[in-house]
């Protein structure tokens, strides 16, 4: 064992160096497999169980003796500080009884197939006796199957199972139903093409599950054992050997998202060189006219079964088989009374014939192992005869567009695709960050034809960019606000530039296809002809007149002139349908528009992710309609926006991000470039991923298209249900996942105070007062390389923990600040924020002003008890790039935290923006 000990050293050591906070090692990994009972007994350990004791092998080595395995893996762990989890052969004692129903083996003892996991200081703190084993001659059942978890500080909950068990419902299937999200999954899985191959099933039971699954399986090609995975309902790291590669073990590390519904934050776990990632590389289902659209809901049962089927065995259960012998159609079969139904479009790629079939199987499978399945499979046959139906198969040519069906009697269905690369629920998004061509004189008003004539020349770049977006496969498109006719105007000049827009919820309208059913809608016309020409769902910004009666009632909202100018969102379907109409509630100094009578909570459905919320610009600082769309569960939210940037706290770009951390919804924001208003910043954000542009000083006064793949969040859509926390990307447009190594791994590293440390430290003496985003905070120093301080303004306060890394010759000065209160300036809304910042200058007046760049980088804990829950955290590192808070918690008492260490650049801001929503009017 000290052979395969020492290579486990070796690995934990390279995971701890990539940021892991857990490695996961395989089944069997020790001791290897097929030994007796006799046999494996030199092999044994006697494990105490964590729950009836606290030992620590590490540091304890005499409390308990035999158990130099335990001891190793300990320290193991402890040396590299991370959670470790293996598995070996435990010996437990049992009483020896002449009761029949007694599972006590004769030989009075007990060995089992066993999980074990290690704090990161080598506490043992889970063991696990495998309940499902598949032949293992030297191991005991248990009497009963166990439900084991443990918790860890960085992502909440983990729970344990190991191999056979995944197909059972002990412990696996409670495991789940009792809300453990966060699964590991040590095996010795031998793959068994074409249902059952271990990346295939461990993806498929992730994605059916709704759950994370950390899975290490032994490579051992005689055995036909490879592939592991760090599998989320989203993204899949994965690696499965092929023929002919060297048969050599492979480290997966890769940061996930943390699923745990009772934790808040993000972990990184163990991925990979040459591993593949499910994310951005496939293209969007339906962008083409080879795509199967679904079937009406009666057409599955309607059609007939197909009489021309087969029997072939596959996985050794007799399935019925269709073959598919056209390159389309729709067919249907049966076992029994369980039927699969499949529409589909064929693509043959190469000169090589292939044969196709459904098969359909209910029924008890008994070889190795015994459990009850109804499965669809559409598969590639081996060869050219009905016989090979269900035979392996390792690669096909014909790619393929389909819709496959079934009636289950189970809620426990597990989907996968199996070809060179799977599909995850997702979808592609795309956002232009549009360099708008402007009215001159906006104060001028223009005829109807003029002003359809400037606009032309911006929807001719949309048009462009729709085309583009399309071609990378993206399902929909989100363009800026004002970006057709620009801003300045007044309510008079803008007259030509406006349409009246019906309301979708009112009536069913297609300006492409009905032109004429509404007139001066030539704007609307090309928007949806758009949409439909180039197959996608496009939203756009335009300026909307709705008629409203005169009255003579002073509280009555319409405007004098009889008709009401709105600020709108439009949202087109990919046949061109106007499915969504917004009007913006929260005006930043727009007197072409009128605020609406009462705030619009408008969403729109998807067939490829579900619900979409609406928003415009300023409305992301406000409850309305912002955090109403999220408390009504709506977790997508679009975002058109023409903002000026405005540091150290709201870049756009920074505040986007802070957002879609804070409400952990995903954003699709489009924001207009130029550069004279300092506009810039779009970006697709989910709760663990980012892709965003932000222009830098010199860049080019050009727009910016943005395509990205992104997880469903809508928790209603029918292929996915999923809610997390967070994590990030970049682009510049920057994406970055894995890059940032884990936290607390050098002496550099800031430890979490214990809970009573920010609150005993006093407050700092020597404070200041000064102003940022016209708010004047109160703010300290911090004058050492490294140290806690505390700041209050009020009873607000605001403790730093912090550990400074100067990276070159210049002097930098930084500051944490506190600001409870009232912003009146620009807007008026009423804010707690935590924020250190790097000052513009070396004396304490320059703190709080606009910086761009910085060089210190800086490991930091930041942490305010707030009187709110809507706190929106960020990191901006210098030249404006975005960076990963490595652990945001919130507690019960209002305590927000973040921290944050290894930076890939200096420190200009790291801020905890909290929004008092519901003291705005006082």
């Amino acid at each position: 064992m000290q052979k395969n000990l020492d290579i486990y050293e070796e690995q934990a050591g390279q995971a701890a160096q990539k940021g892991a906070q857990i490695v996961v090692f395989p089944e069997n990994g020790l001791q290897g497999f097929n030994f007796s009972r006799s046999s494996i007994s030199g092999y044994l350990e006697t494990i105490p169980d964590p729950e009836q004791e606290s030992w620590n092998p590490c540091t304890e080595p005499g409390k308990h003796n035999n158990t130099e395995v335990l001891q190793q893996l300990s320290c193991m762990a402890r040396h590299h500080n991370l959670y470790l989890v293996a598995n070996m052969a435990d010996l437990q004692p049992c009483p020896l009884t002449t009761d029949p129903s007694s599972s006590c083996p004769s030989d009075g003892h007990w060995q089992f197939n066993t999980n074990v996991a290690f704090r990161s200081d080598g506490l043992l703190v889970a063991r696990y006796h495998k309940y499902n084993l598949f032949f293992e001659e030297a191991f005991d059942t248990p009497p009963q199957p166990e439900i084991i978890s443990f918790d860890t500080p960085f992502a909440g909950r983990f729970g344990f199972m190991i191999c056979f068990d995944i197909l059972f419902h002990e412990p696996t299937i409670t495991l789940v139903e009792k809300g453990v999200r966060q699964l590991i999954f040590p095996t010795a899985w031998m793959n068994t093409l074409p249902l059952l191959d271990s990346v295939q099933f461990q993806h498929a039971f992730s994605l059916g599950a709704n759950v994370t699954l950390l899975a290490a399986n032994l490579r051992n090609d005689r055995m036909n054992m490879s592939g592991s995975g760090i599998y989320t309902p989203f993204p899949a790291t994965y690696h499965h050997a092929q023929k002919g590669d060297p048969e050599e073990g492979r480290l997966l590390v890769a940061r996930v998202p943390v699923l745990d519904p009772l934790w808040v934050g993000q972990s990184v776990a163990t991925v990979t060189d040459e591993s593949t990632s499910l994310s951005a590389e496939n293209s969007g289902y339906c962008q083409q006219k080879s795509c199967v659209d679904s079937p009406p809901p009666e057409t599955a049962s309607s059609i007939p079964p197909s009489t021309t089927t087969f029997i072939s065995t596959m996985v050794f259960d007799p399935f019925t088989f269709v073959l598919l012998n056209e390159t389309e159609g729709e067919v249907k079969v049966c076992n029994g009374t369980f039927c699969c139904y499949l529409q589909y479009h064929m693509l043959p790629q190469g000169s090589s014939k292939e044969l196709y079939a459904l098969g359909a199987f209910a029924g008890m499978h008994i070889v190795e192992g015994r459990y009850a399945l109804q499965v669809c499979a559409l598969v590639r046959c081996a060869g050219l005869d009905t016989t090979s139906c269900g035979q392996e198969v390792e690669e096909a040519e014909s790619k393929m567009d389909f819709l496959l069906e079934g009636k289950f009697g189970t809620k426990y269905v597990y989907p996968s695709v199996l070809a060179e690369s799977s599909v995850d629920a997702s979808y592609v998004a795309a956002v232009y960050e549009h360099n708008l061509i402007l009215n001159p004189e906006p104060h001028v008003p223009l005829s109807r034809p003029a002003a359809l004539l400037h606009m032309q020349k911006n929807l001719d770049i949309y048009e462009e960019q729709a085309a583009r977006a399309a071609q990378q496969g993206a399902q929909i498109v989100v363009f800026p606000e004002d970006g057709l006719q620009g801003f300045n105007f007044s309510r008079s000049s803008i007259s030509g530039y406006l349409e009246t827009i019906p309301d979708p919820q009112q009536e069913s309208w297609n300006p492409c296809t009905e032109p004429g059913k509404h007139n001066n809608t030539e704007v609307l016309q090309r928007l949806s002809c758009m949409a439909r020409h180039h197959n996608l769902y496009l939203v756009a910004n335009m300026a909307d007149l709705q008629p409203c009666p005169l009255t003579t009632d002073p509280s009555s909202s319409c405007p004098s002139d009889g008709h009401w100018q709105f600020n709108t969102n439009v949202a087109f379907r990919s046949d061109g349908l106007l499915v969504a109409r917004y009007h913006k509630y929260n005006l930043y100094f727009e007197k072409a528009f009128d605020t609406p009578p009462q705030p619009e909570i408008i969403t729109f459905d998807t067939p490829f992710a579900g619900r979409f919320g609406f928003m415009i610009c300023f409305d992301i600082l406000f409850h309305e309609p912002t955090v109403t769309l999220v408390e009504k569960g709506v977790r997508q939210l679009i975002f058109p926006t023409a903002w000026m940037n405005q540091l150290p706290l709201l870049d756009m770009i920074q505040f986007q991000r802070a957002f879609s951390l804070g409400a952990n919804v995903t954003l699709l924001a489009a924001n207009i470039r130029n550069d004279r208003m300092i506009m810039s910043g779009s970006g697709i954000y989910t709760p663990f991923s980012a892709t965003y542009h932000h222009a830098q000083k010199g860049d080019p006064e050009a727009g910016r298209l943005l395509v990205a793949r992104v997880p469903v969040l809508d928790p209603l859509w029918v292929e996915q249900n999923v809610a997390t926390d967070e994590g990030i990307v970049t682009d510049k447009s920057t994406s970055n996942t894995a890059t940032d190594s884990g936290y607390c791994h050098k002496e550099s590293c800031v430890d979490s105070p214990p809970p009573e440390t920010a609150s005993s430290i006093p407050p700092s003496t020597t404070t200041f007062i000064s102003s940022m985003m016209y708010d004047p905070f109160t703010f300290v120093l911090l004058n050492e390389r490294e140290g806690k301080v505390k700041v209050c303004n009020g009873t607000f306060c605001c403790y730093l923990q912090y550990h400074m890394l100067p990276q070159g010759s210049s002097q930098e000065l930084y500051a944490l600040g506190a600001f409870a209160g009232t912003h009146t300036v620009n807007g008026r809304y009423a804010l707690q924020v935590c924020a250190l910042v790097r000052c513009a200058g070396l004396d304490t007046t320059s703190c709080g002003q606009e910086v761009e760049e910085a060089e210190s980088k800086m490991d930091f804990l930041l942490e305010g008890k707030f009187g709110t829950k809507y706190v929106y955290p960020s990191v901006l590192a210098s030249k404006l790039v975005l960076e990963q808070p490595e652990h945001v918690e919130k507690a019960e008492d209002g305590t927000v935290s973040m921290r944050h260490s290894n930076m890939t650049g200096g420190l200009v801001t790291a801020c905890l923006y909290g929004r008092m929503y519901h003291l705005d009017n006082d």
